[in-house]
């Protein structure tokens, strides 16, 4: 019987072959780029504390002269000093309250103090709200405009422009510190989009953290 024999040079085409073929890189092409995604809000612009609420309605007449009435509930806060209290040298206690959307937009701040006797009195309001009315069209309800709302005066209508403010069912816990009242707030015709005044009625519930105040200390 015949040996057969395969020549050194045989082997050493059929060994570089299977050299190159491992060479090969193991990623395929790549595939076709796919759509952008949505980009996120910036997480410094949304509230990061949840507690108690601001919640009502804005209620009035459209420019379009139909009655309108628009809920909101407001939960949320982004620092301590919208959601404070300080007792000042009269003993007053000085609450500073603001509450957002989830969103960080819309919102509501309101600055009042409550007596040593427990009466409310209110000191003001800085309000933007964007809310979309039962036929579609957008309605602003602000203190300003829609980039810069400004505060108001919660007093009497002394001058024109001013908005007033009553308060009812009052409450507040001297052992938590909670306050929680319903209150009633008229907005002049420029506070809003409508060209018609505009009112803002619900409740707040809230229990702010207590501001330390420091005073100098006597030489």
């Amino acid at each position: 019987m015949k040996r057969k024999y395969i020549s050194f040079g045989l082997l050493l085409i059929l060994f570089t072959g299977i050299i190159l073929s491992c060479r090969k890189s193991d990623k395929g092409d790549p595939g076709p780029v796919g759509a952008q995604g949505s980009t996120g809000a910036s997480g410094s612009n949304l509230p990061g504390y949840k507690s108690g609420s601001i919640n009502g309605t804005y209620s009035g007449t459209t420019a379009g002269g139909n009655a309108m009435a628009i809920p909101f509930n407001y939960q949320f806060f982004k620092e301590s000093l919208e959601n404070s209290v300080y007792t000042d040298a009269n003993l007053n206690n000085n609450y500073q309250i603001t509450r957002y959307d989830t969103l960080g937009e819309s919102y509501i701040a309101l600055s009042f103090y409550v007596d040593g006797k427990g009466v409310f009195y209110g000191n003001s309001v800085t309000i933007k709200s964007i809310n979309k009315s039962t036929n579609n069209s957008f309605l602003y309800f602000g203190t300003g405009t829609t980039t810069t709302p400004t505060s108001i005066n919660l007093g009497s209508y002394y001058t024109y422009g001013q908005s007033a403010i009553t308060f009812s069912n009052t409450s507040v816990n001297t052992t938590t510190g909670a306050v929680s009242f319903d209150y009633s707030i008229e907005l002049w015709t420029g506070h809003n989009t409508t060209g018609n005044i505009a009112t803002i009625t619900g409740s707040i519930n809230a229990t702010p953290y207590t501001e330390t105040m420091r005073l100098p200390s006597a030489k």
